[in-house]
């Protein structure tokens, strides 16, 4: 599982701890594999939630500014390597930063599997968001003037320092009548879910596009 957030003007330390966040993503997996990256502005965290897993890792392509955090599994793996020229034994993460750079925001169209990934881009200061065509794994964001966020755990909200979040009386009740099956919404009204086989790109203006 993992967080990130991308500020548009503040330090990225005032949107709060690492650590927090991910304790707040798996408070009964604190002894799990964790990792941290983050620039000025950006921020993306990682912690194992698999039973005896021995890594959490953020991959970074130091020559293309490009780190990748995924959360699933590829089930075309050796397809993927062949295409883009890869060992067999690469993470999946290096797979996805290779498939990111070859082609862009339709990379998830050649991915097969049950995953959703976030990639962050250091010098274009774009986010990519995406997930599988089935939504097996979640994930959600949120978007305002002063920045975005995002997590594959609804719960991380409450440990990012950006104010209050309001709680969604409507989606609560629709919950109660067994009939909350929005693909978008969530219990916050902050907090919106990317529906199942979508994208999402935070273009450097703050700019949101979702195909």
């Amino acid at each position: 599982m993992f967080v990130g957030c991308s500020s548009f003007n503040a330090p990225i330390v005032e949107w709060g701890s690492p650590t927090n966040l991910l304790n707040a993503m798996a408070p009964y997996s604190k002894a799990a594999p964790k990792s941290t990256w983050k620039s000025d502005h950006q921020l993306l965290a990682k912690v194992s939630t698999t039973t005896g897993a021995t890594r959490a890792e953020i991959f970074t392509h130091i020559a293309a500014g490009v780190v990748v955090s995924f959360w699933g599994r590829l089930d075309n793996r050796a397809v993927l390597c062949a295409r883009l020229q890869l060992s067999n034994f690469v993470i999946d993460e290096e797979i996805i930063a290779s498939a990111w750079l070859k082609w862009g925001v339709h990379c998830p169209e050649y991915i097969d599997g049950d995953f959703t990934f976030a990639i962050m881009c250091q010098k274009t200061h774009v986010v990519f968001l995406a997930r599988d065509r089935m939504g097996a794994k979640p994930l959600f964001y949120r978007l305002d003037v002063e920045g975005f966020c995002f997590a594959s755990s609804a719960s991380a909200f409450h440990a990012f320092e950006r104010g209050e979040l309001t709680r969604s009386d409507a989606w609560m009740a629709r919950f109660l009548l067994y009939s909350s099956n929005s693909h978008t919404e969530t219990a916050y009204d902050e907090v919106k879910k990317l529906a199942a086989a979508h994208y999402l790109l935070l273009q450097a203006d703050g700019a949101v596009i979702i195909r």
